[in-house]
């Protein structure tokens, strides 16, 4: 829906973009579903993760931008909507996610450059955890306010993933186990030599769902080992959890968020494993439905092939019983052509 909404203010630290282009993320379609929901959301929501314009103002204590430069950015920001792109004017700190747009370089097409899917998943928030705390200290409530929405964000997006593999993984393993009980009733009827009857067509289609069920084991073994293997999460001992209770202000916060960045850190290492793990088991299906749709072309060679054969067989079957007719037919002719003219066969000597 289209619909007209203030122009957002801008406070201290903060900066004004006019918007001259917005990148389509296929994001956006997820987070208009309702179907993301690791960030809070703020509505009216605007939508729109990516894009690029032009610094419209600034607000005090902005050292990093100026008025009329030309920025981009991928501004996925708690509260979810608070900054969509798909707007004329969009508000934000001046730490967000933006970059000055290289020289040379157009607005729309700086619009799309966050659009993009990482060759792999980067090593975030591995440092120990008093180095975090450090570099996130600030004296800002709003902004320590900020930083705990986004580090609880982070955190619950690496544990999303690890429970959308695993569920995927229980899916697999579901999917497996019927298309294993499947394959060996259809190897089982395939031993009886009533429903096959060439010997060389058993083999081959015994050896094609042979293949078919080892790729389905190794399917498997790898999505059972999505959810059976078990990592050790870091857990606050005594002393971090008084000192929770002694910090107050922007200092909690700060110290929460880096608490949750850290366990972020663990958490999507232990969702690239189980991520890999995911597509390994996804590999091993692909390639049984390969092996399945070879057998089912070698099943259907297999019928033309001995239906071919059966009528073959019954054609020379019926010529044979033909001839035997006519040459019982002949003879019975003749004798009674015999009996006719009264001659009788001449006795032997």
């Amino acid at each position: 829906m289209v619909a007209e909404v203030p122009t957002p203010r801008r406070g201290p630290g903060q900066v004004l973009i006019k918007l001259t282009a917005a990148g389509m993320n296929p994001m956006d379609r997820t987070l208009a579903s309702g179907d993301w929901r690791p960030m809070r959301a703020t509505f009216p929501m605007v939508l729109g993760a990516d894009g690029a314009g032009v610094i419209d103002t600034v607000g005090d204590g902005t050292a990093r931008f100026s008025a009329g430069d030309h920025v981009f950015g991928q501004l996925l920001i708690a509260p979810l909507g608070s900054a969509g792109t798909y707007a004329e004017y969009v508000a934000v700190t001046e730490d967000a996610p933006l970059a000055r747009v290289p020289d040379g370089l157009g607005l729309v097409v700086a619009a799309a450059l966050p659009t993009r899917v990482p060759a792999e998943i980067p090593e975030q928030f591995t440092e120990p955890l008093g180095e975090i705390v450090s570099r996130l200290r600030t004296t800002d409530p709003t902004t320590a306010a900020t930083v705990l929405d986004e580090a609880r964000a982070i955190h619950d997006g690496a544990l999303a993933t690890i429970t959308s593999a695993e569920s995927r993984a229980v899916s697999l393993q579901s999917t497996v186990s019927i298309a294993a009980t499947l394959v060996v009733a259809g190897g089982a009827l395939l031993v009886d030599p009533t429903k096959i009857h060439d010997r060389s067509w058993r083999i081959v289609l015994l050896s094609a769902l042979g293949i078919v069920l080892l790729c389905l084991i190794g399917c498997a073994w790898r999505a059972l080992a999505v959810t059976g293997r078990m990592f050790q999460f870091e857990q606050p001992g005594p002393e971090r959890i008084f000192l929770r209770a002694r910090l107050t202000g922007p200092s909690a916060q700060t110290f929460r968020a880096a608490e949750l960045l850290r366990a972020a850190g663990v958490a999507t290492e232990i969702g690239a494993v189980k991520v890999g793990l995911l597509r390994s088991a996804a590999w091993w299906l692909w390639w049984a439905l390969r092996m399945l749709v070879l057998f089912t072309v070698l099943l259907v060679l297999c019928v033309a092939t001995e239906s071919t054969g059966q009528a073959h067989a019954s054609a020379t079957a019926g010529s044979k019983t033909g001839a035997a007719g006519v040459t019982r037919g002949r003879s019975s002719r003749g004798a009674a052509t015999d009996q006719r003219s009264g001659s009788t066969p001449a006795a032997a000597p």
